[in-house]
């Protein structure tokens, strides 16, 4: 399902332009994954599971990257119309690697079956051990620019070289294609697109000035041309969230070195 190299590479490289945005920026969505509360948006239960790189919080490596990502977002916030945008928790940063389950999907699972998590966490190391990666260095993801999506902004990113892109493949389809996951109902849903999820859509049935957004978006995307900063990881993850700020693993959950 996923793409190859340059087919993603192509793809991606669309998501920044100007015009993307402006075709994108009328049809934004409010996110349920947000709820107004007083003055302030809030994280609503939202309940999965994912296998990420390491939260910003237990990344020093790329520290000064998910610096950046948090000046990003608040500079956002400060140029938009208020209610527009709910900002993620920095700590959480993150880039998903593979999408697992989640919301209805992981409840109705997870009901029909008492021991759903457990053997979730089984098959995931399973698929996990059927990966052996090529190399001891670290896979390298250059930030491309802001994306927008229906309901939420984030930074895309594009491989440094084939080799990162190829690894992180070959890693997603030793999960995906094994057979005792599929059995428990758990499949790969979408292609991949690297990304970091900064903020979430709020009240976007107000008036607001969407070319003045789309502006916005345009000239934050300078500073990421200039600087062409990288997440830099070796490590992936399994983890459960509660909701968007949340992500938790006990220590003899599944990891893998990609």
């Amino acid at each position: 399902m996923d793409d190859n190299y340059h087919s993603y590479l192509n793809r991606v490289a669309k998501l920044t332009l100007p015009d993307t945005y402006a075709t994108q920026v009328s049809t934004l969505q409010e996110s349920p994954k947000f709820k107004l509360q007083g003055q302030k948006r809030v994280p609503v239960e939202f309940s999965g599971y994912s296998i990420i790189t390491p939260t910003a919080n237990q990344d020093p490596v790329n520290s000064q990257l998910y610096e950046n990502l948090q000046q990003c977002q608040e500079q956002i916030a400060k140029q938009v119309a208020p209610d527009l945008v709910a900002l993620v928790s920095p700590e959480g940063f993150h880039m998903t690697v593979a999408d697992l389950v989640w919301a209805d999907s992981y409840h109705s699972l997870a009901d029909q079956d008492p021991t759903f998590e457990e053997k979730l966490r089984q098959q995931i190391a399973a698929g996990m051990a059927g990966y052996q990666s090529i190399s001891s260095e670290p896979v390298r993801w250059q930030i491309m620019g802001l994306m927008l999506r229906p309901r939420a902004i984030s930074v895309s990113l594009v491989p440094a070289n084939e080799e990162s892109y190829d690894r992180v493949i070959a890693f997603r389809r030793s999960v995906y294609q094994n057979p005792g996951l599929m059995d428990l109902g758990v499949e790969q849903q979408y292609h991949f697109t690297a990304h970091i999820t900064i903020a979430y859509f709020g009240n976007v049935q107000q008036q607001f000035d969407q070319q003045a957004f789309s502006h916005t978006l345009q000239d934050l995307n300078l500073q990421w041309i200039e600087a062409a900063p990288e997440l830099s990881f070796s490590r992936v993850e399994l983890r459960k969230f509660t909701d968007m700020n949340n992500y938790q693993r006990a220590e003899n959950w599944p990891i893998a070195n990609i």
